[in-house]
């Protein structure tokens, strides 16, 4: 590339030498000057014709994008002949009807309705794609995804004529890895009506493949409202509550501590072992948080590290502990309650207390389960 560059300048650097030397050249001899001359002439003709070349070659190039992409309709939506409707009727039909009756491929006049209307026409896509050819489901697909038609559809989801389940039905036909981070960060988005409406996206899909790009956005809280990205969280109980157990040896304190909160509330089984690991952590908030985790799951495994929490020298992790081991309802932690009842902290006793009503409530209803069986 650099010797065809050298060549190139070399050669100018010898016309302009030539073209300046004719003068001379014509008082010293005039027939080497007309010589010359005529080679300069055929030299500079050969350039024009290369440059009118290359210039009719691209305006070419550019008419033929042109006719294969007119009205945004892209390249890979082959001409088709008129399905077997007529020129009146197709015009009549309703867009999904339109999708339905193209047989082999999505023609290019129905490509360009969908176009010309998107995103509003994504629910007309929807609408049909069921009912669709293999061949033109997947037309359809690449066309929603070139045009970019979900995430366009999001960002009109506070008017009237853009329902939610709109865009969760297209995400069923359409899933899209790269729409699904662009959904992510719409949550760091400065409207917070915009932020609202990624939650309520992220909350109705249901996609587990979107708690891990949540997991980043979780340690942002200079980009990412928490309360937004916990919402997502929390509509995915199942999954989330295992995948941020597992998170937690390595992540910094405060995000331990807000991984544990979003456990707690989930409710859901999740494995015990890093969540017990943070009972031993200096902050006493995340020894309180590890409690009320183990105690929302539910799972009588970590009883025995519970108990030796209820011990614990701040009564923020007693209290916690208390209210876990009442949860769980494990008989193991009687004894323990009943001391705890007695605590000189109030929310210890009260928690204790409560604890204990719920053993009784739940050893009444086996009595009243173990006679009514017996009758």
């Amino acid at each position: 590339m650099e010797s065809l560059l050298d060549r190139i300048g070399a050669f100018f650097s010898w016309l302009a030498y030539a073209l300046t030397h004719l003068p001379a050249l014509y008082r010293s001899d005039i027939r080497q000057f007309w010589f010359s001359t005529a080679a300069l002439a055929v030299l500079l003709l050969l350039l024009v014709l290369i440059v009118v070349v290359c210039i009719r070659r691209a305006r070419k190039k550019k008419s033929a994008r042109r006719s294969t992409d007119k009205d945004g309709v892209r390249m890979f939506i082959p001409v088709e002949p008129q399905e077997d409707v007529s020129e009146q009727d197709a015009i009549m039909l309703p867009l999904p009807e339109r999708i339905i009756h193209c047989e082999e491929h999505l023609n290019r006049d129905t490509a360009r309705r969908i176009i010309r209307n998107t995103p509003k026409s994504l629910a007309d896509v929807v609408a049909a794609y069921d009912r669709c050819s293999a061949s033109v489901k997947r037309d359809l697909t690449q066309l929603v995804k070139e045009t970019r038609m979900l995430e366009s559809y999001s960002l009109h989801l506070n008017e009237k004529d853009y329902p939610l389940g709109v865009l969760v039905d297209a995400w069923r036909c359409f899933p899209d890895q790269s729409v699904l981070r662009g959904f992510v960060e719409l949550l760091g988005h400065r409207d917070e009506q915009v932020q609202m409406n990624a939650v309520r996206i992220l909350s109705s899909i249901r996609e587990p493949k979107t708690l891990a790009l949540l997991v980043p956005a979780l340690v942002r809280p200079d980009r990412y409202v928490t309360a937004r990205v916990a919402d997502v969280f929390l509509s995915m109980p199942a999954q989330s509550a295992p995948l941020l157990a597992y998170m937690l040896p390595e992540m910094e304190d405060p995000q331990k501590l807000l991984m544990l909160e979003i456990i707690a509330q989930t409710g859901a089984e999740f494995p015990i072992e890093n969540v017990v690991a943070c009972l031993k952590n200096k902050d006493f908030h995340i020894r309180a948080a590890a409690c009320m985790a183990l105690g929302s799951g539910r799972m009588t495994a970590p009883v025995p590290q519970l108990i030796l929490a209820a011990n614990d020298k701040q009564w923020q992790v007693r209290a916690a502990s208390a209210k876990a081991l009442g949860q769980i309802g494990d008989a193991h932690a009687l004894a323990v309650l009943q001391n705890l009842a007695n605590d000189k902290e109030g929310w210890v006793a009260a928690n204790a207390k409560e604890a204990l009503a719920l053993f009784d409530d739940f050893t009444g209803e086996n009595a009243q389960n173990i006679q009514s069986d017996q009758t």
